[in-house]
């Protein structure tokens, strides 16, 4: 399975990528929006996509919304380090536009 991380957290880059290497995927990774788009465009190979929902310069769900266009098999998991309302709105918003079966969920209830 191959996988593209983005998120602008490099740590947290670095270690998913591992970790999904230790299980045998083919994870490669960016803090860089506008590099995963490009690889994106270029690279139609991907199984999987996990984004970081808050980065600089565009929402991983508008992010999320391209991969589904030239990716239309691929999962797409949508992560974040901020747990509020707005963001579990956008993500069930981008998921209903482009999923057909969606899961959003919070592991913070209030």
């Amino acid at each position: 399975m191959r996988v593209l991380v983005v998120d602008d957290n490099e740590i947290f880059c670095r270690l998913l990528a591992e970790i999904l290497r230790d299980e045998g995927m083919d994870a490669t990774w960016t803090t860089d929006v506008v590099a995963a788009y490009d690889e994106m465009s270029t690279d139609p190979g991907y199984d999987l996509f996990i984004l970081d929902v808050r980065m600089p310069l565009i929402l991983g769900t508008e992010l999320a919304e391209a991969f589904r266009t030239t990716h239309p098999r691929a999962k797409i998991i949508l992560v974040s380090a901020f747990a509020d309302e707005s963001l579990l709105k956008i993500s069930q918003s981008m998921a209903s536009r482009c999923c057909r079966n969606h899961l959003a969920q919070s592991v913070f209830s209030s």
